[in-house]
């Protein structure tokens, strides 16, 4: 349902942090970091909105079929706040780069 690919695109971005704050300690801009991370927020948007299109195509009319649609809905809120989060991560390290330069 894209919960999957969002979570991968999770992983994903939160492996270029440490390599992103390697850069505040050592020279270097990171970035070819900061732009991977940039593409996994887009990924993550697209798996964003595919999922949760197929979960309110397949919610029907029945309440239980609602129930669940509510449910991926709320998973794929979550994974949305987490994938915010490491993208706002990934721009105070850019930021404390670009200070340092």
């Amino acid at each position: 349902k894209g919960s999957g690919e969002m979570a991968s695109c999770l992983g994903e971005m939160a492996a270029e942090i440490g390599p992103l704050l390697e850069v505040v300690v050592r020279k270097g801009n990171g970035a070819a970091n900061r732009e991977r991370v940039r593409k996994l927020r887009e990924e993550a948007g697209m798996f964003l909105l595919v999922g949760l299109g197929e979960v309110y195509e397949s919610a029907g009319g029945s309440v239980t079929h609602l129930l669940e649609a509510v449910k991926w809905g709320q998973i794929f809120d979550r994974l949305e706040d987490a994938v915010s989060c490491l993208e706002h991560t990934a721009n105070v390290i850019e930021r404390m780069v670009l200070k340092k330069v």
